[in-house]
């Protein structure tokens, strides 16, 4: 009886064995099929920009950029239209405007140049 008993009982290990092994194969299988390479999240170009001084007819702004790789061309925007187009080689800029008209607002934005966007009215 002996015997029956420790046969059954080695059968039984056998098969917890069989199962164990089996579930780490197939988690193996599947990290390994999973983890090929790994990529890094693309982050959004952000452009950003600031007054930092003004007379009647000149400003200086400060052009910042940020998750945007260099050197790149933008369009510098006046009132919506293209007052200057710009080669950008580094992350912070100097933007010097001159011959603005006293006395009178304007609205600067700016814009990336990419080959598939059509250049905005001027």
């Amino acid at each position: 009886m002996k015997s029956k008993s420790f046969n059954s009982s080695l059968y039984i290990l056998n098969y917890k064995l069989y199962i164990l092994n089996s579930f780490l194969l197939i988690i193996s299988l599947l990290f390994l099929s999973s983890c090929k390479h790994t990529t890094e999240p693309k982050l959004k170009a952000e452009l950003r920009l600031e007054l930092e001084d003004v007379s009647c007819t000149e400003a200086w702004i400060k052009l910042t950029t940020t998750n945007l790789s260099l050197p790149t061309a933008i369009y510098l925007l006046k009132d919506g239209n293209v007052a200057r187009n710009i080669s950008l080689s580094s992350a912070d800029t100097l933007l010097y405007v001159d011959s603005l008209l006293p006395n009178k607002s304007y609205r600067f934005d700016v814009a990336l140049v990419t080959p598939t966007s059509p250049q905005p009215t001027t």
